[in-house]
């Protein structure tokens, strides 16, 4: 009978997304998570959330899959079964679910949202319009692709930006993905070229309410080493024109690890004061090891709705614990920048 209902799962898997997925999947990670081989809490149809242990710590990556009661259960359920999960980038309600049974609550950095179709007139898109004004000027073009017709190119390209990433059990490295289902029509590919040369991507992955695509979300933005200045900017702007066309009423542009937030009640919602500070010290400092800062201030171009996430965790000081989390997310405890030398 289990083996039967594995067979189940596998085969829903393998077609249409999963019930609990096509009615509460709106979170931008979810879908990511869903493809990314985590092992499941709960059910397909009901609703799950998704972790995997990482040299001893349990991780649950964002929220639970589900309407929010059923969310609020699960959450109660796993943490009774396992005392001590941590939990990541991960909204308000969920951490204040954990915070109500113990869990200290820092946040972890903010999610930045833009409505569709994208504006950018105006003295707030002035940076855009620049930017895609360069990368135009320099005769780069954007389309949207079928990915196996430009396999080559794409994994040519790919370890340009991947380095010392692993490739996780099928291709999941906890917040990033290193390898893609080429086949999969909901994923969406767009590519920037300058003749038949390609030299950016940006992959979006479905957002989910009510049996619906509502939106994307960018997962991977990659370029070239020698793309021109703009060409990931275009890439993006182009591809919000095209999904909002289709019908898509948002575009998440993912999260900017420990970014501050802005709203003081987001930083009032944490319990940990010494893992908030620990996070702020990482952003301003850490740069070495991860371009927090310019991945922010990147996000921040295009002026969209921030929303903070949070972290929680049994431990006042989760320093082993993020530890753990960097290397299983980048590949190695080295510094990117010290990576990238050698």
């Amino acid at each position: 009978m289990q083996n039967s209902l594995r067979r189940q799962d596998r085969a829903m898997e393998e077609s249409a997304p999963p019930p609990a997925l096509l009615q509460s999947g709106n979170s931008p990670i979810s879908f990511l998570t869903y493809k990314g081989g985590l092992e499941r809490f709960g059910s397909l149809e009901s609703g799950y959330l998704l972790f995997a242990n990482i040299a001893g710590s349990l991780f649950v990556l964002g929220d639970p899959t589900a309407e929010p009661a059923r969310s609020k259960s699960l959450l109660q359920e796993f943490c009774q079964l396992h005392p001590r999960a941590v939990f990541v980038q991960i909204s308000a309600a969920s951490a204040s679910t954990l915070k109500q049974i113990g869990w200290h609550v820092s946040p972890f950095g903010l999610e930045t949202s833009l409505s569709l179709p994208y504006k950018i007139f105006g003295r707030r898109g002035k940076d855009i319009r620049h930017l895609c004004n360069r990368a135009t000027a320099a005769g780069v073009r954007v389309k949207e692709i079928l990915p196996n017709n430009y396999r080559e190119s794409i994994e040519k390209l790919l370890p340009q930006s991947q380095k010392g990433r692993p490739s996780g059990r099928h291709g999941f490295s906890f917040l990033t993905h290193s390898e893609f289902d080429f086949n999969d029509r909901r994923i969406k590919w767009f590519a920037g070229f300058i003749g038949r040369e390609l030299l950016g991507l940006s992959i979006f992955y479905p957002i989910y309410n009510q049996s619906e695509i509502v939106g994307y979300a960018e997962i991977l933005p990659v370029r070239s080493s020698h793309a021109p200045k703009g060409c990931r900017v275009k890439i993006l702007v182009q591809s919000m024109t095209c999904l909002a066309g289709e019908g898509a009423r948002e575009l998440n542009l993912g999260l900017s690890p420990f970014a501050t937030p802005v709203d003081k009640q987001a930083r009032t919602n944490g319990s940990a004061n010494g893992t908030e500070k620990m996070f702020r010290m990482i952003f301003r400092y850490g740069n070495s090891f991860f371009n927090f800062k310019g991945l922010a201030f990147h996000k921040s171009r295009f002026r969209g709705r921030e929303r903070t996430v949070y972290y929680a965790t049994k431990s006042r000081l989760p320093v082993i614990e993020l530890a753990r989390l960097y290397v299983a997310t980048t590949g190695s405890i080295l510094p990117l920048s010290l990576r990238q030398k050698r």
